[in-house]
């Protein structure tokens, strides 16, 4: 009887384990905006209201939203980033679904396909540089049926907001997008 149950369980793990593993795909994007909230002049500080929207594939079953989850900051230009701190703890919030539009004859989704929002809110004050900042946000792993990338759900996905030198002395805005894309 031991012998019998052995492979049983055996088999059992494998699946749960494979399960597991496949479970965790399904970013379908996102987006990083700022909104800046006012400068202090005394201080040389500048702060900023950070909105971060994730978007996931719902019916997956894969990819919660990460809650908490951290954001790096850094200051640079083009390639060469140094980090200044990471902002810790921010939970999601707003998790709502999606209408999906399925109107467009150009555009051919899925039924199986389900999309949720979350969004992720955080203040932070920043010293006023001669240098850009960066908040990045880094998350593992895309959705499979991605077909311009390689190996889709290995693929890790980043999202990130520059605020400018400019933006920081004149306390601007970054852009903010009106709708949500096809899907």
């Amino acid at each position: 009887m031991v012998k019998l149950l052995r492979p049983l369980l055996l088999t059992l793990l494998l699946y749960f384990t494979v399960t597991l593993e496949l479970s965790a795909l399904h970013i379908i994007g996102g987006d990083v905006t700022y909104e800046c909230r006012g400068i202090d002049t005394m201080r040389n500080k500048v702060r900023f209201f950070i909105t971060f929207t994730m978007y996931r594939d719902s019916r997956s079953g894969g990819a919660n939203f990460d809650s908490p989850t951290e954001f790096g900051i850094y200051r640079g230009n083009g390639s060469n980033w140094v980090h200044v701190r990471t902002v810790r703890n921010i939970q999601v919030r707003n998790i709502v679904d999606i209408p999906i539009d399925r109107s467009n004859p150009c555009v051919i989704i899925p039924a199986n396909v389900g999309v949720q929002r979350g969004t992720y809110t955080f203040e932070v004050e920043l010293d006023i540089i001669d240098e850009t900042y960066m908040i990045a946000y880094q998350r593992c792993c895309r959705n499979n049926t991605i077909l311009n990338l390689q190996r889709p759900g290995d693929t890790g996905a980043a999202f990130t907001t520059e605020i400018t030198p400019l933006a920081q002395r004149t306390c601007n805005n970054s852009p903010v997008f009106n709708g949500f894309p096809p899907s």
